[in-house]
């Protein structure tokens, strides 16, 4: 068990002893109080016989003796609300026997008022008599009044006033002192009981709660000690985690510095890289008109080939022209030898045969330049044609950067946007650590745990491996 539970086990314990105990204090101060109530209620029936008999009693002897109908009718009245016949001043109707019965009387307590109430009632026989009397109405035998006669004064008045109707009249008022003499024991005896009770649960209430004091101040003494050090131990820490919290702040603000320029670099790159996009877009551009300018001139090339292999043949055929000519010449000139202008036509066509030997030689060695023209212009094409296919691939690499630092871009600020987060964290737990000290104070101000205290707690955290053991142990 820690010293926590320890702690709630001493505290609580006495705590719920005291509340049961409240709660049986509780409930004993209820059974006096119905004790009291039962009491008042009980003497209240049983005043209300007595009550109700005297009235009956005034009633009866003022009508007898004024003969006021009046009177007769209130003694009726004040018959019929006892009996349950018409309703009670609270409104209910209900006979007093009834609600004896209900209020829950001993049975030697209940048979003392229905003695009482069963002699009022046979008391009202007689003051029945009387009242007939004045009205010259006497009984017949039969339970009724019903024989007349002179109305009879005097004998109504001397039956309200001998010694038999004083004697009936103890007769109800004694059973009601001796219910209430039984009474007031009972009830005496029930709030005797609860008082001492109500007492010895106080004792109980007193000594449970002076136990409760003395053993909460020894466990208070006993776990003070651990609480100081557990305090010292987190004064200690909150110092470290308020440092922590300071060199993390400034790395935090730090890395959002340099999350900030490494975007502004990023984005230099990146507006660098699509420069170079553009450039390389009309470099492939150039390029490609190029490449159709070879093409066409190739082309070119390919009909001055066809131009000088026709003229090649011509002049091929010229030459063999020439050489049959020649030969024709020279038949001429064997036949002719004599004559001296067909020798200077000899001359002229031999001329003429040298020299479209030697265009012919000639036309030939451009027929050769040219097709080396053609070969070269050729592979000027191919190498257009390489080019203007490395550009596309360099421009398609150049995208492919500028998406790569695109997504670079991102990624940079949302680690700066994140590294700003980070430093607001880190200056919100510098507060908290600055909290956690002032709590860490109202906890040492509210166990008395001194400077002194707190000063040697910090000197054995200052020692090796004290930062390590203080967190442990916390």
């Amino acid at each position: 068990m820690n010293t926590l539970q320890r702690l709630q086990v001493t505290t609580l314990g006495p705590v719920f002893g005291l509340v049961g105990l409240s709660v049986l204090a509780f409930l004993n101060h209820n059974a006096l109080q119905r004790a009291h109530t039962n009491r008042y209620e009980s003497y209240r029936l049983a005043q209300e016989l007595r009550a109700s008999s005297d009235e009956l009693t005034r009633m009866a002897r003022t009508y007898v003796v004024t003969g006021d109908p009046a009177y007769e009718q209130a003694y009726w009245r004040i018959l019929d609300v006892r009996n349950g016949v018409k309703p009670r001043p609270d409104g209910r109707t209900v006979p007093l026997r009834r609600l004896m019965e209900q209020q829950g009387f001993t049975a030697d307590e209940f048979a003392k008022l229905r003695q009482a109430e069963d002699n009022s009632n046979a008391l009202v026989h007689t003051e029945t008599v009387a009242m007939h009397a004045i009205k010259g109405e006497f009984a017949d035998g039969k339970g009724g009044y019903t024989r007349q006669g002179e109305p009879d004064g005097e004998l109504a008045r001397r039956i309200m006033h001998d010694e038999k109707y004083h004697a009936d009249k103890m007769s109800i008022m004694d059973p009601i002192g001796d219910f209430e003499d039984l009474l007031d024991r009972r009830t005496e005896a029930a709030v005797l009981t609860a008082q001492a009770r109500g007492d010895r649960l106080m004792l109980l209430v007193i000594g449970l709660a002076a136990l409760s004091a003395v053993i909460a101040w020894l466990s208070i003494r006993r776990h003070a000690r651990s609480l100081r050090r557990a305090i010292e131990d987190l004064s200690s820490t909150s110092e470290y985690v308020a440092s922590g919290a300071a060199q993390v702040a400034s790395a935090s603000r730090a890395l959002a510095e340099g999350a900030s320029e490494q975007v502004a670099a990023v984005e230099d790159i990146a507006a660098s890289a699509r420069e170079s996009s553009a450039m390389a877009t009309v470099n492939a551009q150039k390029t490609s008109a190029a490449g159709e300018l070879v093409g066409r001139e190739q082309d070119q090339f390919r009909g001055a080939g066809l131009l000088l292999g026709e003229m090649v043949t011509a002049m091929d055929d010229i030459d063999t022209a020439a050489g049959r000519i020649s030969r024709i010449i020279k038949v001429i000139d064997e036949i002719a030898f004599h004559a001296g202008a067909a020798r200077e036509t000899a001359e002229l066509i031999e001329e003429s045969i040298t020299r479209s030997h030697s265009g012919k030689k000639k036309v030939d060695d451009v027929a050769t330049a040219i097709r080396s023209l053609a070969e070269q212009s050729s592979g000027v094409r191919t190498l257009v044609d390489d080019v203007q296919l490395g550009s596309r691939e360099q421009l398609r690499a150049l995208e492919r950067i500028g998406t790569a630092l695109e997504q670079i871009e991102d990624v940079t600020q949302h680690a700066a946007a994140g590294a700003e987060e980070g430093s607001a964290a880190a200056d919100e737990l510098t507060a908290q650590a600055g909290a956690l000290r002032d709590v860490v104070a109202a906890l040492e101000r509210a166990v008395g745990t001194g400077r002194r205290d707190v000063a040697a707690a910090r000197r054995r955290e200052a020692a090796p491996g004290a930062a390590r053991g203080s967190l442990v142990s916390s």
